[in-house]
């Protein structure tokens, strides 16, 4: 895992290092005016589940992944004993990432956009989804413990959940103004 998240830094280095060394050669206060300003993406942690809210794009989790997340928690619970130890670290460390992301993409942590500068300019808290859906994904896919005939159907059922509520969803949305910028002028 570790190696894993150097080799992510490193390569997130050959996109924030270039904003670093050059952000003084330019006006990019001006490019986070408009659309980009930080605080209007903030997503409340409620607001994951509903997928109708408004919002400047959709985002979910989805409630059949929530729903096999909380059984997972619900059964390590109820029979932590059941768990080996990596299971166990690995739950935790799943949960302290969507902690973490779901902290991250509320407007509880704006004093953490605004006290790191860079961040708004590299990131927006909405981009926090592209982690906390994996995460959340690990959470519901841990299993501990006994009862595999359970667990299997009970799999089985929320598959086919998932794939109720993925067509029962499949309506185009609506469509979101943006207004395009060409040149540098179009951000005055």
């Amino acid at each position: 895992v570790a190696a894993a998240l150097a080799v992510g830094g490193g390569l997130a280095g050959f996109y924030v290092l270039p904003l670093a060394l050059e952000v003084r050669h330019v006006m990019s206060e001006r490019a986070f005016v408009l659309v980009w300003q930080y605080a209007q993406w903030f997503v409340e942690p409620l607001a994951l589940l509903d997928r109708h809210a408004e919002r400047m794009f959709p985002i979910a989790l989805g409630n059949p992944l929530v729903v096999m997340a909380a059984l997972n928690v619900a059964w390590f619970l109820w029979r932590p004993r059941a768990w080996s130890g990596p299971q166990r670290r690995f739950l935790g460390f799943a949960l302290c990432v969507s902690t973490l992301m779901i902290f991250l993409m509320s407007s509880a942590s704006a004093p953490i956009w605004e006290r790191f500068p860079l961040l708004p300019k590299v990131q927006f808290p909405a981009r926090a989804l592209a982690i906390l859906t994996p995460a959340v994904a690990c959470i519901a896919g841990a299993t501990g413990g006994g009862l595999l005939r359970l667990r299997h159907a009970l799999l089985v059922l929320l598959a086919l959940g998932f794939l109720a509520q993925s067509m029962a969803t499949m309506t185009p949305g609506r469509p979101v103004p943006f207004r395009h910028v060409t040149d540098a002028a179009d951000l005055v």
